[in-house]
């Protein structure tokens, strides 16, 4: 069955804007909304459209799902609800980016400060499965990750993953990581950012960025997202 596309209108979001957010994600919640009073879709449209990405929308009952497009190394998709529950999901093409590339995705999805030189880097667990060498990266820079199981009694199967939250910050929600890499980060935007939706298209951009621009090293084993004009987002 064919899913007609909600109708959105380009906007242009200026650079002050983009650094309120960038600025409000990581230090404690905005004492006010910053955005304009539009539905939450479509102000994460208009944001989206003015970085550059293109948005595909579909609306299922109480849920309105965004495709965003022209990410050439991962598939990506934002979920919204009229209760004010989000959830992006993130899913590398062709396996999973480094340990290291996703644990800096985690600490700037959860705003958790950068590592000091003496935090022990993603080679100290090379030993360990991908999500528990992102695991154990992540409690060393003092996030909290539990291990989640999931049953399929049906087919007898069973998986698990990583649940990542920080202290500091739990308004920001929870990360889920995949065994395959993929991520799900899930929050009340509502309670993260007090009803400005804006902020969720802030948070994610940058990692869209440095998808869409290709993934560069830096210096001493470090992994670098950036895009034009914002901060790269780097792990040891």
């Amino acid at each position: 069955m064919t899913r007609p596309p909600a109708q959105a209108t380009p906007a242009q979001a200026t650079p002050a804007q983009a650094t309120s957010a960038q600025a409000t994600h990581q230090g404690a919640p905005p004492s006010a909304p910053s955005g304009p009073g539009m539905p939450p879709a479509r102000t994460l449209t208009q944001q989206l459209a003015a970085c550059g990405f293109s948005v595909h929308s579909y609306l299922w009952g109480d849920r309105q799902e965004l495709i965003i497009c022209n990410i050439p190394a991962a598939r990506s998709c934002l979920t919204l609800t009229n209760g004010g529950h989000a959830c992006w999901h993130y899913e590398p093409r062709g396996g999973p980016p480094s340990a290291a590339m996703l644990a800096a995705i985690i600490m700037h999805i959860l705003g958790a400060p950068s590592p000091t030189g003496n935090t022990p880097g993603a080679d100290a667990y090379q030993a360990f499965p991908l999500k528990g060498t992102v695991g154990r990266c992540l409690q060393d820079r003092g996030l909290t990750v539990t291990l989640r199981i999931s049953e399929d009694l049906e087919s007898f199967e069973a998986t698990t993953g990583i649940q990542v939250t920080s202290p500091a910050r739990p308004w920001l929600g929870e990360v889920h990581l995949a065994d395959n890499g993929d991520l799900d980060w899930e929050c009340d935007y509502r309670a993260a950012f007090h009803n400005d939706p804006a902020h969720l298209a802030a948070t994610i951009v940058p990692v869209l960025r440095g998808q869409c621009a290709g993934l560069r090293r830096t210096g001493y084993g470090e992994a670098s997202v950036t895009g034009p004009g914002e901060p790269g987002l780097q792990a040891r």
